[in-house]
């Protein structure tokens, strides 16, 4: 017997984040300190891609201002720690990264 797949207007709404200046490891912590364990699990923080550049990650809908307030109010040695983006899909996040990669190389070549 085939299960039937949940319906969109049922799914759990999620938002995805563009970060940059941190690895998984890093914003894992920075959320378990300032927010807290509750909240971390509440919210359904998961790493979808990480490369040297950029980390996207997947919260759930509504939380995804706790998870951006935990990261500009961390105030470590590190590098300062950016959310570029917040999108409903990767496949928005991965199309304005490259357009943006597109303008900064069309600025250059000027």
């Amino acid at each position: 017997m085939k299960i039937k797949p949940i319906p969109p207007t049922l799914r759990d709404k999620r938002r995805y984040l563009l970060v940059r200046g941190a690895t998984w490891r890093e914003v894992e912590q920075i959320v378990r300190k300032t927010i807290g364990t509750a909240y971390r699990s509440l919210s359904g923080l998961k790493k979808v891609e990480e490369t040297k550049d950029y980390l996207i990650i997947r919260v759930d809908r509504g939380f995804e201002w706790h998870i951006r307030a935990a990261l500009a109010l961390h105030c470590g040695n590190s590098q300062p720690i950016f959310v570029e983006k917040i999108s409903g899909t990767i496949k928005t996040l991965h199309d304005w990264m490259n357009s943006a990669i597109d303008e900064h190389h069309h600025q250059v070549l000027k």
